[in-house]
């Protein structure tokens, strides 16, 4: 075990040039104590071709110890991207009921695996799903992706918008503008700390491009910070309070245009004033071709980051900003658990 986990660990410091450290990242002020980290775990060691099956959630403390398994699917169901709570007690999550027809809902439960209930979100059709869930930064409400038919045509609903609903499933209200359905889709929001923006990626339905965007809670200033070619995806926006992480979005992308297939972490800050500034501190924390899903720690000092090698399943990890100091988080034995999409908690 501990041969795999060096060779994991050297991978992440070589493979395909190593790492690129981001210039000017330095650690913040301490915000919030760092608590667990939860992730998607598979039975298997990858994902099957028909989908994404069986999975469940747990979560370790950052070192790998004291693995607790959090969610109970039905046979056949795969429950994904889970997020925290901002005080750590509670875990919400996607639950994937059908593929051929995107049914999914979203499901909460508690950090120690009690309580595990299904939000009712009063998606009825034509609803079909809701998805891609995560906080307002006082834990009242949740942020999801509702999508909404009929279906276009096969994979393509007819909207697929974010929305925020208190975190029993009441007083739903549209957060993407209501211009977007048919040519753009709109996936996990993050707030900022005030609550004064969120993140989010878009992905452009006509070439499937996706791209980091920021947005008023007023649904004014919507403003683009990464290029459409980078496919930008799964956003995550530093809650640290000061340092130079703070107001940092990390998020993971391909390598450069033409890397079909590869994935690397970035950040960009979402304070950046126009598309030619963002992209111009658009800073690599990978060069591997092989890290994703990335998430901050709480206070800002960490990224954790799902590194799949095709060598063995999936695993987590967490690096520092800068991409140094990788250290292992998921367990062994590595052929027995695909492991994906983390996200760091706050101590309770």
């Amino acid at each position: 075990m501990k041969s795999i986990a060096r060779t994991l660990v050297a991978f992440v410091l070589v493979a395909a040039g190593g790492f690129a450290p981001p210039s000017g990242i330095a650690a913040p002020a301490a915000a919030k104590a760092n608590g667990r980290i939860v992730w998607s775990r598979f039975p298997e060691p990858l994902p099957t071709e028909q989908g994404l099956t069986s999975a469940r959630i747990v979560s370790s403390n950052p070192d790998g110890s004291d693995l607790r398994v959090l969610s109970h699917p039905p046979t056949g169901v795969s429950d994904i991207a889970p997020v925290p709570s901002p005080d750590g007690k509670r875990v919400v999550f996607e639950r994937d009921i059908d593929d051929a027809s995107q049914l999914s809902q979203i499901v909460m439960v508690n950090a120690d695996g009690s309580g595990e209930h299904v939000v009712d979100l009063r998606c009825v059709k034509p609803c079909v799903n809701a998805s891609g869930p995560g906080w307002t930064p006082d834990g009242t409400h949740l942020t999801f992706t509702r999508g909404v038919g009929p279906f276009i045509r096969p994979g393509q609903l007819g909207s697929a918008a974010l929305w925020v609903a208190k975190d029993d499933g009441t007083d739903l209200q549209r957060l993407s503008a209501i211009g977007i359905d048919g040519v753009y889709e709109d996936y996990r929001a993050r707030y900022a700390l005030d609550g004064g923006f969120i993140t989010f990626v878009r992905l452009r339905i006509a070439d499937f491009a996706s791209a980091v965007f920021r947005m008023n809670m007023d649904k004014t200033h919507v403003r683009q910070l990464t290029p459409w070619g980078l496919y930008a995806d799964f956003p995550d926006l530093s809650q640290a309070t000061t340092g130079s992480t703070n107001g940092l979005v990390v998020f993971d992308t391909r390598s450069h245009p033409t890397a079909v297939g590869s994935t690397d972490i970035a950040t960009v800050p979402a304070t950046c004033i126009s598309l030619a500034d963002c992209t111009s501190k658009i800073r690599y924390v990978t060069r591997n071709a092989v890290s994703l899903n990335p998430s901050w720690a709480p206070d800002g000092r960490r990224i954790t980051l799902t590194l799949n090698t095709g060598i063995i399943p999936p695993q987590i990890m967490t690096v520092d900003p800068d991409g140094s100091h990788p250290q292992l988080v998921s367990t062994f034995p590595s052929t027995v658990y695909a492991n994906i999409q983390p996200s760091w908690s706050v101590k309770p």
